[in-house]
């Protein structure tokens, strides 16, 4: 079955959701945050509980009242998930991924978790998912990163970041000006 006839799932990470904030603030791309809205709707966009909580210890922003607004999608971790986000950050090959010392947990595991376990579900209906990280690769020596555990071959799951994102969706804005559109 060919890539454009699978239906897109985004398992979008903090770093993604903190970059439309800054990038695409919805004073002045109110569609960005429309479409995302719509995505989300649809079952389009999900994410993790730890990702939501990441998003509420920080600050009370833009971001934060989207995250609140759509609160469904962020899902609890069912056993499979929290078995594979195990898996993942006693790996040896990801040192450092997760912060053993930190009160509360990280959402990176979870994330990747969420995409793999559906991912491995059978669906009538062919799904991909993608996780959408805004951060690359880490540097020789450095922790590794989201894309890095995506990469692994027991995962083999693409990671995009939320620019990519909008542009596999297609989505296309327009400056208004004077009420019309230019």
């Amino acid at each position: 079955m060919a890539e454009d006839e699978l239906e897109l799932i985004y398992c979008v990470d903090s770093s993604s959701l903190i970059n439309v904030q800054r990038t695409y603030p919805l004073a002045v791309f109110p569609g960005v945050w429309e479409r995302m809205a719509e995505l989300a709707r649809a079952g389009r966009l999900i994410s993790a509980r730890e990702v939501y909580n990441e998003l509420e210890r920080g600050a009370d922003d833009e971001i934060v009242q989207w995250a609140k607004a759509n609160r469904y999608i962020f899902q609890d971790p069912d056993a499979d998930q929290i078995e594979v986000a195990r898996e993942i950050v006693n790996d040896p090959k990801f040192p450092g991924l997760f912060d053993v010392d930190s009160e509360t947990p990280d959402a990176d595991p979870f994330v990747i978790a969420l995409a793999v376990v559906q991912q491995r579900r059978i669906t009538l209906f062919p799904k991909k998912y993608l996780v959408v990280a805004d951060e690359g690769k880490a540097k020789p020596g450095k922790k590794p990163r989201i894309p890095d555990v995506c990469n692994d071959s027991r995962y083999a799951l693409e990671c995009v970041n939320i620019l990519e994102m909008i542009q596999r969706e297609g989505w296309e804005f327009v400056k208004k000006v004077g009420g019309a559109t230019a």
